[in-house]
């Protein structure tokens, strides 16, 4: 399947010029996942994926727990941040799911997935 990686990262990247805006910054949040799966050093990744979480929050108005679980685990946890990572997460519960009906069942997803990424902080965070 990672052979199939250059090829979603063209399609991501022709998404996001389409329509950044889409279902409250969805792409970005994909393009997030992607960046920190690049052969570039830690802290270009991390920035290129701190610029989509940050439009992916924005355009959701941060009623979408997506963006928070998905940073608090594909960038907290890598670059050893347990203080953001706890933060965001708590973030991601504290969104009322029933707020946005059309993100509803997401955002209840994401809350599941937080919750369970938080009963495992010690091991993603042991020494």
């Amino acid at each position: 399947m990672l052979g199939d990686l250059p090829l979603v990262r063209q399609l991501a990247d022709r998404a996001l010029e389409l329509n950044e805006a889409f279902d409250g910054g969805a792409i970005h949040i994909l393009q997030m996942t992607l960046a920190m799966t690049e052969s570039r050093p830690q802290a270009q990744r991390i920035a290129a994926a701190k610029f989509h979480f940050e439009r992916a929050v924005a355009l959701s108005h941060a009623q979408q727990a997506a963006p928070f679980v998905s940073y608090a685990e594909s960038v907290s946890v890598i670059a050893n941040q347990r203080a953001e990572f706890e933060q965001l997460l708590g973030r991601a519960l504290a969104i009322d799911a029933a707020a946005t009906p059309a993100w509803r069942l997401s955002n209840e997803i994401f809350q599941r997935r937080a919750r369970w990424l938080s009963a495992r902080a010690e091991e993603l965070f042991s020494p």
